[in-house]
């Protein structure tokens, strides 16, 4: 049996065009005290309760209703998978539930200070690598561009939680 010829960039034609990101909103969200599981199978797995927050943006805005989750799982390499469940409001009163996964690497000797409130707002943000990419589901007809989009995120710590800065792909 003979193996076929490999291909070449010419056979496949252009690549496309660069994404173009657009700004939907910025979101804020408090987190409660951490909940420490331990140390897991894959890594050590840390709880926070969202605690309610709000979202602002040229096209939404709105409330992130408090009982939310955001779970880490951080790798012995030190980074962390991020898992995040909102449930949004808007202020027309549309329901959207929010979820991402994402990535988050801290330098060394930055982590025991994103679990504690007093510490995390000083967290010089070149010290830490946070990017997401979230998902939204609505039933709100008007809001349907937003379950279509690809989105991604980057995060800041603050000292009520977490600040994005949410992008939409076009």
């Amino acid at each position: 049996m003979t193996s076929p010829a490999p291909l070449a960039a010419s056979d496949f034609g252009p690549a496309p065009d660069a994404v173009e990101l657009v700004h939907l909103f910025d979101m804020h969200y408090g987190l409660s005290l951490p909940t420490d599981v331990g140390t897991v199978a894959h890594g050590r797995r840390v709880y926070f309760s969202t605690t309610g927050g709000r979202f602002e943006g040229p096209r939404l805005s709105g409330e992130i209703l408090p009982g939310g989750s955001d779970w880490t799982l951080t790798g012995a390499d030190g980074t962390s998978r991020i898992d995040v469940h909102l449930l949004m409001k808007t202020d027309a009163g549309a329901l959207i539930h929010a979820e991402w996964t994402g990535k988050m690497r801290a330098a060394p000797g930055t982590f025991a200070a994103i679990t504690d409130p007093d510490k995390r707002a000083g967290i010089d943000d070149s010290r830490v690598y946070f990017r997401t990419a979230p998902t939204f589901e609505t039933a709100a007809k008007d809001l349907a561009w937003l379950t279509h989009m690809q989105c991604v995120a980057s995060a800041r710590f603050t000292r009520a939680g977490l600040s994005y800065r949410v992008m939409g792909i076009r």
